[in-house]
């Protein structure tokens, strides 16, 4: 994207450089994001390797430069293609693909001038988005804004003036302000259970300091996430060590037993805010409780750090497999709360076209479902034999 000029609608003479992030700025990045009380886990820039690596997205951020040079706003974006029905591809814009991470305007400037940043960002996000021939921008904000939820720190979604939809999510937060005998005390029963049955039974919690410990529990990730199709890569996991762990954004807790990882938690940490994020667990399992003791640990961790807010994570509403994660976070006692997101469609016919599809496939019919399914499998097969033969005609000709 090239560098384009916006002027306010005020003040023509003070213009706004909108420019797209390159690896050179981002130092001017970090620094921008530390400064920020308002900044999330989805801001950090340590988030642009594991979206290319995890999610195969592509970075589209945005930066916006007052005239004198000061950054004074930036947007984290990614393109991603996903299918609809299997077959059918949807291109999106999306700030964040690990994290929610919306528009985050400097502090202190007038409010007249944080609107025209807005303005800047948003046009700049649609322009982008009509350039690679985009069918859908989604733009969700932080859960937790300074120490608030994202919808009682906005009271609305900020981008509905730009034709922006509201999505919103369900998440589970934490206040960390009571003390850990309270906070005991509002877990769920079951949750009780299982830590006191994982410490009774000679488990131990540590905090992961070597690079290699963490790669070992690559292993876990296959058996925690293989039948979701949530598998982590050892290069996905270096990632997270290398620039989620290492500078100090987030840390790694492990519940051992008979000198063996049983579980592991990792979580990040941004201003005064914590958040469950990686969840690790060896099968079968070596002990009760383990994963119920390593996130309690890990919430005690953000505690010690002075956090005012923890989120355990968000709330599932499809996918067995999703949804027992939903259910193990409820027991840890957290308050619901919406986190703001929202979904601009810039190709709204081809949208409802296909829900309705969706909705018929579905609903209606099963069969067709299988028989996609069928036919995909058979086209993959064809194009392996295909393969077989070009590889064999290759040998043939050398």
């Amino acid at each position: 994207m090239k560098t384009h000029t916006v002027s306010t609608r005020d003040e023509p003479l003070h213009s706004l450089r909108l420019e797209a992030y390159t690896e050179d700025k981002r130092a001017n990045w970090d620094a921008f994001v530390a400064d920020h009380p308002f900044a999330g886990q989805g801001h950090i820039s340590a988030n642009f390797a594991l979206a290319q690596s995890h999610h195969s997205a592509r970075n589209r951020s945005l930066m916006v430069y007052g005239q004198e040079g000061a950054l004074l706003g930036i947007l984290p974006l990614f393109e991603v293609q996903t299918r609809v029905l299997r077959a059918i591809p949807c291109r999106e814009l999306k700030s964040g693909v690990e994290f929610p991470a919306g528009p985050l305007i400097k502090e202190g400037i007038a409010s007249r001038r944080q609107a025209d940043v807005l303005d800047a960002l948003s046009a700049g996000a649609a322009q982008l988005a009509k350039i690679r021939g985009i069918d859908r921008i989604v733009i969700g904000y932080p859960n937790i804004v300074g120490e608030r939820v994202s919808i009682a720190h906005f009271g609305y979604l900020p981008l509905k003036q730009y034709g922006y939809q509201e999505s919103n999510k369900v998440y589970y937060y934490l206040e960390l302000h009571p003390g850990e005998e309270e906070l005991f005390k509002a877990l769920k029963e079951n949750c009780r259970r299982n830590i006191r049955a994982a410490i009774s039974a000679g488990a131990r919690v540590r905090m992961l300091q070597d690079r290699g410990e963490w790669m070992d529990c690559y292993t876990h990730s296959l058996e925690t996430f293989a039948e979701a199709d949530l598998t982590w890569t050892q290069e996905d996991m270096a990632i997270v060590w290398d620039e989620f762990i290492a500078p100090g954004h987030a840390s790694a807790v492990a519940v051992t037993f008979r000198k063996q990882i049983a579980s592991v938690v990792v979580f990040i940490h941004v201003n005064r805010a914590g958040y469950y994020w990686i969840g690790f667990n060896r099968k079968p399992y070596l002990v009760q409780g383990a994963n119920h003791y390593a996130l309690w640990e890990a919430i005690l961790q953000c505690k010690a750090k002075k956090l005012a807010v923890f989120e355990v994570g968000s709330k599932s509403f499809e996918g067995e497999k999703l949804k027992g994660i939903s259910e193990f976070k409820e027991r840890f006692g957290g308050s619901p709360a919406y986190a703001l997101s929202g979904v601009l469609e810039l190709k709204p016919v081809k949208r409802h076209l296909l829900e309705l599809a969706d909705l018929g496939v579905t609903r209606v019919s099963p069969y067709f479902r299988r028989t996609l399914a069928r036919f995909q499998r058979n086209r993959r097969a064809a194009g392996e034999t295909r393969a077989q033969m070009s590889a064999g005609a290759t040998a043939a000709i050398r």
